[in-house]
């Protein structure tokens, strides 16, 4: 019974935190880009996953480690480059995703790194001493709300011009990354 308490209390605590994230708008903004919905939906979980991971079982040794500071500079950095990349690319079809994805599943990583979503799995880890439970929740949770954000996406790219859309995802990827390099210098 406690199992099912934490891990939906888990999920509910992050799908309502991660709605409206920088995470979920970029996942839905690269799944629009690609249009390969399934595939970035499972790369932002993996992502997702690998960051809370560290934050159960690391979060207080991170914060000795490296400073918030520069994992969120170089997080707002790889967002801005991967979508200036995705801009200035040419002759790319939709779905062809080759070796683009790695600086995507980096930036995430990086994304979570302190964020809302991340700082609610540690706060339940800590309140509830089940990190495996809390994780199971957590990684539920985010599913959800990006699986949201890419069916909105999904509806919203339908009958979208290709190049509109590419210049749509690709914009909106260069903005997230400015308001998190701003969020992060304002906060320094």
């Amino acid at each position: 019974m406690q199992a099912i308490t934490v891990i939906s209390s888990t999920t509910g605590a992050v799908f309502l935190a991660e709605l409206g994230d920088k995470t979920m708008i970029s996942t839905a903004a690269l799944a629009m880009r690609t249009r390969r919905f399934a595939v970035i939906l499972i790369l932002s979980t993996l992502a997702f996953t690998v960051a809370n991971t560290v934050a159960v079982m690391v979060a207080w040794t991170l914060r000795y480690v490296i400073s918030r500071f520069l994992v969120n500079v170089i997080a707002a950095a790889l967002f801005i480059g991967v979508g200036a990349w995705m801009l200035v690319r040419d002759g790319e079809e939709p779905g062809e995703l080759r070796k683009g994805l790695a600086p995507y599943f980096l930036a995430v990583v990086l994304a979570e790194m302190g964020d809302k979503t991340q700082l609610t799995v540690f706060t339940v880890t800590l309140a509830t001493g089940y990190p495996h439970y809390v994780l199971i929740g957590g990684i539920v949770g985010y599913a959800m709300a990006n699986a949201l954000g890419i069916i909105i996406a999904k509806i919203i790219g339908k009958g979208v011009p290709w190049c509109k859309m590419k210049v749509l995802a690709s914009t909106i990827l260069v903005c997230i990354g400015l308001w998190l390099l701003i969020e992060t210098l304002l906060s320094a």
